[in-house]
């Protein structure tokens, strides 16, 4: 099973839909995916339609249910599962795990009982807008980091500053690995154009091929809790994010086997 942390630092670049987008697309070839919302805002909990009094992340930073299989979630997307968010993240910070090793490692523990049991293909992580405890103990965790950013120097600025946090990561986690950049809401007008040539510059061989167009398919299918996928399957988005899972994943996303 792989890993794989969604995280900016700034909030508002998709996400929450890229996390949707990308297990939906995955889940459509075969694979099974668990989405982990990490996220205190449980934006993705909320659209997938969670249970949310039942156990979710902090019941995995506490250490409270041994058993793995009570803590997953069956969501409406065939083949997609969750371990939902809750606002109880607002009250964890960098100090609690820090000074207590076992917090730190439960997320990457609970990972590699999955993993050990082969239940899932991939493991989705949906992280905070801030460098958090429940960020970290996703990093701690990850094999790959995607970074959906939109196009503006507040963005370049953010991305600059986290990819210095995950390189700072590697001293805990040396198997984490930046998967690259993934520019969302494209659009084309001449400072998005000029932006994202900015942003390869800037990261050079970082920065998928891919792009995600902006439309308000995106917005509409979180109205109505659906993947823009299902809600609007030839949309841009929809195409972009197939198109997307295709370049990233390759044929390990269709069932071939790296050699």
């Amino acid at each position: 099973m792989k890993t794989i942390s969604i995280v900016n630092l700034k909030g508002g670049v998709g996400k929450t839909s890229t996390a949707i987008s990308v297990a939906a697309a995955l889940a459509e070839r075969g694979k099974r995916v668990l989405l982990l919302d990490a996220d205190h805002q449980c934006n993705l909990s909320l659209h997938l339609r969670a249970d949310m009094d039942a156990p979710d992340v902090c019941t995995i930073l506490d250490g409270e249910e041994p058993y793995y299989e009570n803590l997953l979630q069956h969501t409406y997307l065939r083949g997609v599962d969750i371990v939902p968010g809750s606002l109880d993240l607002m009250a964890y910070d960098l100090g609690v795990l820090n000074g207590n090793p076992q917090r730190r490692a439960a997320i990457r523990d609970f990972a590699a009982a999955l993993a050990e049991d082969d239940v899932y293909d991939y493991m989705l992580v949906d992280c905070p807008p801030a460098f958090s405890a429940s960020c970290a103990a996703t990093l701690y965790a990850a094999d790959e980091v995607i970074i959906p950013t939109s196009i503006g120097q507040y963005e370049e600025w953010g991305v600059e500053n986290l990819t210095r946090q995950i390189d700072g990561m590697l001293s805990v986690n040396p198997q984490l690995h930046l998967g690259g950049l993934l520019v969302t809401m494209w659009h084309n007008a001449p400072l998005v154009v000029q932006g994202e040539a900015r942003m390869r510059e800037a990261f050079p061989g970082r920065v998928f091929r891919t792009v995600i167009r902006r439309t308000d398919k995106v917005g509409e299918s979180a109205y109505y809790r659906e993947s823009v996928l299902d809600y609007s399957p030839t949309s841009a988005a929809a195409r972009d994010y197939r198109k997307f899972v295709d370049e990233y994943f390759g044929g390990e996303a269709n069932g071939e086997v790296k050699v």
